[in-house]
């Protein structure tokens, strides 16, 4: 049966777009309500114990003096009050460790070095020998660098285990003549106990708060310990490093001809108040399809970038009983051949063969027929290079399989993205009973595996409960003053006009053609249209100025179009531009920002023609509306005053921090691309922009002083002269073993930037709260019988799964449309403004109703979306290297772009 789930790297719930129809509520929604079905258990009365006496333990700990290293987070200085309680159960699971249970680790070294893959292959064989049969099962490795026992080995007298092996893969019985031998060296780091940690997590803090200092290395080998059993499985494909299991005897989702979609699971042990915890969710990747080489090659021959990486095997070869010799080997490119685009094949490919005492050449076809008796049924397919460009391989495809089981790492096209999507949306429920049934088998929970048995591990296969609570939602403003309640987190415009509109618009449009043309119907009324709908919603702009121009599939060419299109319109009164494309095409998309935004400094706003004359429902325009009005500088909707909490005094900006990094597919080098999104009042409506190009795949914003120092300009700009006195940052993007170099690396940059922006002894309170997207953590309803199990928009966690000493909570805003609602993870990591956890909870939430871009609640607050938009802004700027041949190396001197936009759109929401 195929088994689909949410990928990672999509958004479950969607994160913006279009609104619904939602009625207005004008009913406040009920407080202080529980709801325990009583055939669910409880949430843990020990936990909230523990967890209100660390509070009151925070509360009587003296913290002056501490460095950086003695307490990296702040404190929880409370847990929220406000919103109907619930309860909710979530996909983790209580682990229970025996009295006695110790964690023997030991570290890792191979001599001469070896690629991952084969270090993986080298320490399989090193486990296999003699020295660790009463070991077993006792034993765990990430088959990289650290391998965890339960009981001690019988090291040397300088504390080292060292054996040598003779390398032979994992298609092979005995190693090949001359094969190359291996030394492999253990040497003890440290045992964990892990009765010691439990008894830190059930323990009030000291002055000290980092005092278990092996807390880390603890849970790591606890990981190893809970994930052996899939790590070792021969029918799970598995990735130690981001611990994801993907059984494959369950079936997969067709992707297209060469790729299908594969559910695994994900685990990690956790550390939270008074217990240890086991978070299993369910993942998606995409997979090569297995089979012959030869049907793949067929339709792919013209993307070697598709191909490299490709590991096949080959079973030509035999051994002097005739008993196959199965070699695997990894395609590195396609062979040469006599043409620039056209590479070698069997016929025309020849090489020196020796033959009766003569020198001569043959061609690879002749060679298989001639040496193997082999006749291939596919001469003219590409040749596969498996050897290096000094010493090539060449193999036909006819005698290659594609090894089963291999991820696809790199970039899908918009087929396979869509398709991969549409796998990964399931019921909320479907998720709950996979992880509950078919995860548990996988990960080796339940039956318990003779791995956790021989470390003394047991672990509940019931999912958990924990409590909740659902905050109410703000009340919303449009021009007519009147507030109203959003239902379900989403509403629609009818009979709304934008809180304050920008009519002084000089705009046209540019309507780009295919040739030869789409087969779709424009009317030339539609303009007219669209702009009486926008009237409605109190844009009132005039008539436009109308272009066209005809574009095709030459890229060079359809660029020097559109250049020479926008060059044009510049020097028209035109401020905004209404772009009509004739497809999804991202190349056509990424240049006109890049020669609007970068060049000319002209808005634009892009709609697919299909749609766009396609439409006859006003709702469609108006979301085109919201992103005219939001450049031009106007605002959309407000939420109302009292929900504003400290932003209401207008002394308060929010700002936004994002990286985003290169793909796989992008060229080597490709730089990444850092964005600091800023508020400039207590509207919270524009929000500008700063944005540059850095060093590739640094975690850290290189020029974040700089970035800063122009949003606190545009705010002074736009107050008067006067900045803030407190400074809200919303942080995307960082894992949870960066939080302590935002603080060391980024927060003195912030803190240099009001140096030089403000007058002395005058500087802003900044708070910084990391925004988390990426994390496996999912609710669900305790309601039996219902199809749908994700809670309900407003639901907040902040207790019961969260960190032990740090300050964190999981808010999903958002109604989820479709598949398993993920919700956002906020971890405080400097609260110098000093925010109350019921203050900070609401406003955070309040947040993601001001999305300008949508009718509806978002899964993140504004900051961190728009900072993520504006980072996505400058990957359009660098399209060809973002998205090009990952042979090619990107030349900063050559770079079309690095830093920043027109003068004239430096201010505004261009990204938007």
């Amino acid at each position: 049966m195929a088994q689909n789930s949410r990928g990672n790297s999509q958004r479950s719930g969607g994160r913006g777009g279009r609104g619904g129809r939602g009625e207005r509520d004008r009913n406040p929604q009920p407080q202080d309500k529980s709801f325990c079905p009583e055939n669910h258990p409880p949430p843990s009365a020990i936990v909230q114990h523990q967890e209100d006496e660390n509070v009151k333990a925070y509360a009587e700990l003296d913290l002056t003096g501490l460095s950086l290293v003695d307490q990296t987070l702040p404190l929880r200085p409370g847990y929220g009050t406000r919103g109907q309680n619930i309860i909710l159960r979530t996909n983790y699971f209580s682990l229970y460790p025996d009295e006695k249970a110790e964690l023997y680790r030991y570290s890792i070294d191979i001599s001469p070095t070896a690629a991952s893959r084969k270090r993986r292959q080298i320490i399989a064989l090193f486990l296999a020998t003699p020295t660790f049969d009463n070991l077993r099962p006792g034993l765990a490795t990430d088959y990289s660098t650290i391998i965890v026992t339960a009981s001690r080995l019988d090291l040397n007298t300088i504390g080292v285990l060292e054996e040598s092996v003779l390398y032979c893969n994992e298609h092979e019985s005995t190693p090949r003549p001359h094969a190359a031998r291996y030394t492999v060296k253990l040497s003890q780091i440290r045992e964990a106990k892990v009765t010691d940690l439990l008894k830190f997590l059930s323990l009030p803090p000291s002055r000290n708060v980092s005092q278990f200092e092996s807390m880390a290395e603890t849970i790591s080998a606890m990981n190893l310990a809970v994930t052996q059993a899939p790590n070792e499985s021969p029918t799970t494909v598995s990735d130690s490093r981001d611990r994801k299991f993907f059984p494959l005897r369950y079936g997969s989702e067709r992707l297209d001809d060469d790729l299908i979609a594969i559910q695994g699971y994900y685990s990690s042990v956790r550390g939270c108040t008074s217990r240890m915890l086991v978070n299993v969710n369910v993942c998606l990747s995409a997979f090569y399809r297995s089979g012959k080489l030869s049907g793949l090659l067929s339709r792919k021959w013209r993307s070697p970038e598709f191909l490299k990486g490709l590991r096949v095997t080959t079973t030509y070869l035999t051994d002097d009983n005739m008993a196959m010799l199965p070699r695997e080997y990894t395609i590195q490119r396609l062979a040469p051949g006599s043409g620039r685009d056209r590479p070698g094949n069997a016929e025309n490919t020849v090489f020196p063969w020796a033959q009766s005492g003569s020198l001569g050449e043959i061609s690879v076809e002749d060679y298989f027929f001639q040496k193997y008796g082999i006749e291939l049924e596919n001469p003219k397919l590409p040749l596969v290079d498996v050897g290096t460009r000094d010493n090539p391989k060449y193999l036909p495809p006819d005698l290659c399989d594609i090894v089963k089981g291999q991820r696809y790492r790199k970039k899908l096209t918009a087929v396979q993205t869509t398709a991969m999507i549409t796998a990964a949306v399931k019921l909320s429920t479907t998720n709950a009973e996979d992880i509950s049934n078919i995860g548990m088998e996988v990960i080796g929970i339940r039956p318990r595996s003779p791995v956790l048995a021989a470390f003394g591990l047991t672990i509940d296969p019931k999912m958990i409960t924990v409590p909740g609570r659902i905050l109410s939602t703000p009340s919303l403003v449009y021009r007519n003053r009147e507030q109203f309640m959003p239902r379900s987190a989403s509403w629609n415009m009818r009979g709304q006009q934008f809180n304050k509109a920008n009519n002084a618009i000089n705009w046209s449009t540019l309507r780009l053609s295919l040739q030869p043309p789409n087969s779709h119907q424009e009317s030339p009324q539609q303009i007219n249209f669209f702009r009486d709908s926008l009237k409605t919603y109190g844009l009132n702009i005039g008539q436009s100025q109308n272009f066209t121009a005809n574009i095709s599939k030459d890229e060079d060419q359809n660029d020097k179009v559109i250049r020479a299109k926008l060059e044009q319109i510049s020097r028209t009164p035109a401020t905004i531009l209404l772009v009509i494309l004739p497809d999804d095409n991202k190349h056509t998309y990424s240049r006109i920002k890049f020669w609007a935004d970068f060049r000319l400094g002209i808005h634009t706003v892009c709609s697919i023609a299909k749609k766009f004359y396609g439409h006859k429902d006003q709702a469609f325009y108006a979301n085109i509306g919201l992103k005219f009005n939001l450049k031009m500088g106007g605002i959309n909707q407000l939420i109302g005053e009292d929900h504003l909490g400290i932003v209401k005094e207008g002394k308060t900006m929010l700002v936004g921090i994002d990286i985003t990094h290169p793909s796989p597919s992008s060229v080597q080098g490709a730089p990444s691309i850092a964005g600091v999104v800023a508020s400039i009042d207590n509207k919270l409506a524009q929000w500008p922009g700063s944005i540059r190009a850095q060093e590739s795949r640094k975690e850290m914003v290189s020029d974040l002083e700089d970035m800063m120092m122009e949003r606190l300009r545009t705010w002074q700009k736009k107050n008067n002269n006067r900045l803030p006195d407190k400074i809200l940052v919303y942080r995307d993007g960082v894992s949870e073993s960066e939080y302590e170099k935002v603080l060391s690396q980024e927060l003195p940059c912030l803190e240099k930037a009001c140096e030089k922006v403000y007058p002395t002894n005058a500087k802003p309170k900044i708070s910084v709260i990391i925004v988390g997207k990426r994390h496996h953590t999912r609710f669900f309803t305790v309601r039996d019988g219902e199809p749908d199990r994700n809670p309900v928009n407003g639901t907040i966690v902040d207790r019961g799964i969260t960190m032990h000493h740090g300050w964190d909570f999981f808010l999903q805003a958002h109604k989820a449309l479709k598949g398993t609602a993920r919700p956002a993870h906020y971890v405080v990591i400097c609260n110098r403004i000093g925010l109350g956890v019921d203050a900070l909870e609401t406003l955070t939430h309040n947040l993601c109703y001001l999305y300008g871009r949508a009718t509806k609640a978002v899964s993140i607050c504004p900051p961190a979306y728009y900072a993520h938009l504006i980072c996505e802004r400058g990957r359009c700027y660098l399209y060809r290297s973002m998205n090009g041949n990952s042979t090619e190396t990107f030349d900063w001197d050559r770079a079309p772009w690095r830093s920043g936009v027109h003068a004239k759109l430096a201010d505004s929401m261009f990204y938007i």
